[in-house]
């Protein structure tokens, strides 16, 4: 690291440090909830970052501060042994290992997306970068019910449960893994996210009508797993996971009658003998798929256990790991027949699956939630509908 261009700009920018040490905190061990902050992964894999804003944006490492002025755009790259920065004049600062944390006193630009609170940036592979961000659990939550329930719904109700259910979500995942440097992921790992300051009015009605209601089971606020659309029955946690359903009481398999409205409700998709080669036998182009069998079932007619036969092996899929071991493009749920289509020498074409649901169909039902909002139900019903034995409590 070229160290004295690096602490001649920190010497040179003495406020800097002074303005650093107001900014805002991940604070969630120590406040109240309301105060909590959570850290957000938007990205694992950033070529590059490049950092921009209208007023003075400050960055920092563990011991030293620098300040990227207006007109001016600083470039942060993965680098061996850490990252480096490129600024506007031609220097190269690095490599820094560990962070760089970004804040302005005005919203500020990341590849041209607009931040209005700290990110953080440092190095995910030799690579990629990885981006993350700091919100206010209230801000987040905005972010959180346009993305997963999208701008165009216009049922309140379905929004305020998504709402309570993304917050009791967001909450459980806060300080929970301190070494990945975040709490949670924006994506289908944890909770959709859209950062946009552009939030709908009736989603911004939804977050603060139920401002501070969590889920709680045995006085603890729960994880609240949602998905899309269940195909008409949820299900339970071990007929997705390699889960212990007595661990988790307050999720259980039930009918659901009014996702029916759900544009996935009903689907057919078809995968070809080319496409399971590539996912499932990537070092054996050339294998020959013979059968694809389900067997095995659960409760709520997900498959279990999903057996793939070629020349070369065979291959056992199970669970949650059917939808996504296929094909590059996941299943859209595991509840779904199959027929299988075969070429002049008997070999497996493609398979047609003709399927109901989309997502895991643990917890909520988006789907059905909007159903029972247009039915008339209010968002407690709806949750109590999809988590069984829970109560709402206001906790700030």
């Amino acid at each position: 690291m070229n160290k004295r261009k690096w602490i001649k700009l920190s010497l040179a920018l003495a406020p800097v440090i002074f303005l650093w040490s107001c900014a805002p905190r991940y604070l969630s061990r120590q406040q109240m909830p309301e105060m909590a902050l959570i850290r957000i992964a938007l990205s694992h894999s950033l070529p590059q970052a490049e950092v921009q804003g209208a007023d003075t944006v400050y960055l920092s490492d563990q011991d030293h501060s620098a300040a990227i002025v207006p007109g001016q755009s600083w470039k942060l790259l993965p680098a061996s042994g850490g990252l480096i920065i490129q600024t506007s004049q031609g220097q190269t600062l690095g490599p820094i290992r560990g962070f760089v944390r970004i804040y302005s006193r005005s919203p500020f630009l990341i590849n041209q997306r607009e931040f209005s609170g700290p990110a953080e940036i440092r190095q995910a592979t030799d690579n990629g970068l990885l981006l993350v961000m700091e919100a206010e659990l209230e801000k987040y939550l905005l972010g959180v019910v346009s993305a997963e329930m999208g701008s165009g719904r216009q049922e309140l109700e379905a929004l305020k449960a998504q709402a309570v259910a993304s917050r009791s979500y967001a909450l459980t995942r806060i300080g929970a893994s301190p070494e990945a440097g975040y709490d949670i992921e924006a994506g289908v790992q944890h909770q959709a996210y859209d950062g946009s300051d552009v939030v709908p009015p009736l989603i911004r009605k939804a977050v603060e009508e139920t401002r501070g209601q969590v889920l709680t089971c045995d006085g603890k606020v729960i994880a609240a797993n949602f998905h899309s659309t269940c195909g008409g029955r949820t299900a339970l946690p071990s007929e997705v996971w390699q889960a212990v359903d007595e661990r988790f009481p307050f999720l259980k398999s039930d009918k659901d009658d009014y996702c029916k409205i759900s544009p996935r409700y009903s689907w057919q998709d078809t995968i070809t003998a080319r496409e399971m080669v590539d996912k499932l036998f990537p070092n054996q182009p050339q294998a020959k798929i013979r059968q694809v069998k389900i067997l095995d079932r659960s409760r709520s007619d997900r498959i279990q256990v999903l057996k793939v036969s070629a020349d070369c092996g065979d291959t056992v899929l199970y669970k949650d790991k059917i939808r996504f071991g296929l094909s590059a493009n996941p299943v859209l749920s595991t509840r779904f027949n199959l027929k299988v289509q075969r070429d002049g020498e008997s070999l497996v074409s493609c398979i047609i699956l003709e399927g109901s649901g989309y997502g895991h169909g643990v917890g909520l039902c988006q789907w059905g939630a909007i159903g029972m909002a247009r039915a008339g139900k209010g968002y407690k019903n709806i949750l109590k509908h999809f988590y069984k034995g829970v109560e709402i409590k206001r906790i700030f």
